[in-house]
């Protein structure tokens, strides 16, 4: 930074770190095993992390693709993802994914974890029998 003024030109030295949440979600895809129509199969996990340097605004969890209604999601995420530098705090939760196909043949579906970076995805599949 320099600063003229009458006297002269004075220059001073600046620095800093820049912070900013990161998000990372894994696996980047789930396959469920073949699965009887309209029963429920267990739950298999998906986290999703800030792996940044700031906290991460979490705010929903939907799905998209060929055939959302076979899966559903729970979730213990809180509104805000720690940075994990922050002694004691929460950086990762915890989505668990359950497939029940309303019919018979290949289903699909992306799950979509929206947060303050932007969208995350994993893509899902299973079959209905």
């Amino acid at each position: 930074l320099r600063i003229s003024d009458a006297v002269g030109t004075q220059t001073v030295s600046l620095s800093g770190t820049g912070v900013a949440p990161a998000a990372s979600v894994t696996p980047a895809s789930l396959t469920f095993a073949d699965q009887l129509v309209g029963t429920p199969s267990a739950s298999q996990a998906v986290t999703l992390s800030n792996t940044g340097t700031a906290p991460l605004a979490f705010t929903d969890v939907t799905f998209g693709g060929a055939t959302p209604a076979a899966f559903s999601r729970t979730h213990n995420c809180p509104a805000v993802l720690d940075a994990p530098t922050v002694v004691g705090g929460i950086s990762s939760c915890t989505i668990e994914v359950t497939f029940a196909p309303g019919s018979v043949g290949a289903k699909s579906a992306t799950l979509r974890i929206s947060d303050a970076v932007g969208t995350q995805t994993v893509s899902l599949s299973g079959t209905g029998y």
